[in-house]
């Protein structure tokens, strides 16, 4: 590849690793967000004699669908600087049937 093509791989590269972290970050503060929800909401139910257990609920925090999210935009990325993507899907769960 020239190195053109080779600058701009390595870019798509970069951004994709960026949007990983960026997830990352995302995902992360959104355990805070839960964790800190769930104790407010734990506090309260206590105030009124009530069992967190029963009254709260934690939000679920999805971190592999955002991590998902960023291999397309890199595959597209490193067409669009002529390189070529093949796509394979692989089973991952319930193989043998069909």
């Amino acid at each position: 590849a020239d190195p053109v093509s080779r600058t701009c791989a390595a870019s798509c590269g970069q951004t994709r690793e960026a949007c990983i972290h960026n997830n990352e970050l995302k995902y992360e503060s959104c355990r805070r967000d839960a964790e800190r929800d769930y104790d407010l909401c734990a506090e309260r139910a206590q105030r009124k004699n009530k069992k967190p257990d029963k009254e709260c609920h934690r939000n679920y925090c999805s971190k592999a669908s955002e991590e998902q999210a960023c291999e397309p935009k890199y595959a597209q990325c490193y067409r669009d600087c002529g390189g070529t993507v093949v796509e394979e899907r692989v089973c991952t769960a319930m193989c043998d049937n069909k």
